[in-house]
């Protein structure tokens, strides 16, 4: 049995499957919310506290025949003691601030337009679990390729460490040989040290050791390949 209009084409179902994981959306729903009660492994019903978000397609009306509309949604726990580091909702966090989108509350991320990835942790596990990442700032009319601005592997692409969203024009120059300083003080140093180094480093703005000690800062560096962290210690990475 032949499906009409369902090609095998590897291109073709490449071209569906980026579709389908990364898209222009606006956050129409965030908020605090109590999950339904479920039965933990040890046969207790219980609730946990989640942050929930809610997002509606952009570039497709994804509304069915009753003209509701089908919202793609990040549902984070809220981490309990000493697990806040590795938790989703603090990576969820961290992708607004590489955008330079923060809030102290739900209500000041509601109304953002970004483009969003589908991101999986744990796969294969029991605990798999999928969100969605926002990658760039949504401009109508503008593609993915432009919003991120043709990210080439050099440091003169890093984002200056801004804390709130500003207007072009009035965004302040950095200087990007600031980031080479940066990267050099904390070459082969644990967390602690490197801290403490960047604040001796008269050269390295206030801001962005503070964007480094949050983790913003290193998450970006590393995911963008300039350093890698290594028992405990971060690398420089020699770009050929």
């Amino acid at each position: 049995m032949v499906m009409d209009g369902l090609s095998l084409d590897i291109d073709e179902l490449n071209s569906q499957a980026e579709q389908e994981s990364l898209m222009p959306a606006e956050l129409v729903s965030c908020e605090y919310r109590e999950t339904r009660p479920y039965t933990d492994d040890n046969g207790v019903s219980t609730t946990r506290q989640v942050w929930q978000l809610e997002w509606d397609r952009l570039d497709q009306d994804t509304s069915n025949a009753n003209g509701e509309k089908f919202l793609y949604r990040s549902s984070h726990n809220i981490p309990s003691t000493g697990q806040m580091r590795r938790s989703t909702l603090k990576k969820q966090v961290d992708c607004f601030a590489k955008v330079r989108l923060t809030g102290k509350n739900p209500e000041d991320f509601l109304g953002a337009k970004h483009w969003i990835r589908e991101v999986l942790e744990n796969a294969g596990t029991r605990f798999e679990k999928a969100w969605w990442k926002s990658e760039a700032i949504y401009i109508e009319g503008q593609s993915f390729e432009d919003a991120i601005g043709g990210l080439s592997g050099t440091l003169d692409t890093l984002n200056a460490p801004i804390s709130t969203i500003v207007d072009k024009e009035d965004e302040p120059e950095v200087d990007q040989s600031v980031y080479t300083l940066l990267i050099n003080t904390v070459n082969g140093k644990t967390v602690r040290a490197a801290l403490t180094a960047l604040r001796n480093e008269e050269d390295i703005p206030e801001e962005m050791v503070n964007s480094f000690q949050s983790g913003t800062l290193q998450d970006e560096l590393i995911e963008q390949g300039f350093m890698k962290e290594v028992e405990g210690k971060f690398v420089k990475v020699e770009i050929e």
